[in-house]
């Protein structure tokens, strides 16, 4: 920023303009898929997967597929959080 003297011999001055504080912008934690869901990416098809343990699969737990990591993480919670809680299968 240039400022100028108001008298009619002043000389002209750079005067550093004010820059407002930098602010970081809010970042969401990444939601991780849980521990007790095995989940893997397929090198034949490119896709992700998981196995979803819960009592309300018949055979003890769900298959899931999706493209990316992202979306599986999406739809593993959908089905934990519509479930309330899940349980490991019992051996």
């Amino acid at each position: 920023m240039v400022i100028w003297s108001e008298n009619p011999g002043g000389v002209a001055r750079v005067v550093p303009a004010p820059v407002p504080p930098v602010q970081a912008a809010r970042v969401e934690p990444v939601p991780r898929i849980l521990e007790r869901v095995a989940h893997w990416h397929g090198k034949a098809t490119g896709h992700w997967f998981a196995m979803v343990p819960g009592r309300w699969a018949e055979l003890g737990a769900l298959l899931v597929e999706a493209d990316t990591e992202e979306a599986l993480t999406d739809q593993v919670w959908q089905l934990v959080r519509g479930i309330g809680s899940f349980t490991m299968p019992s051996r």
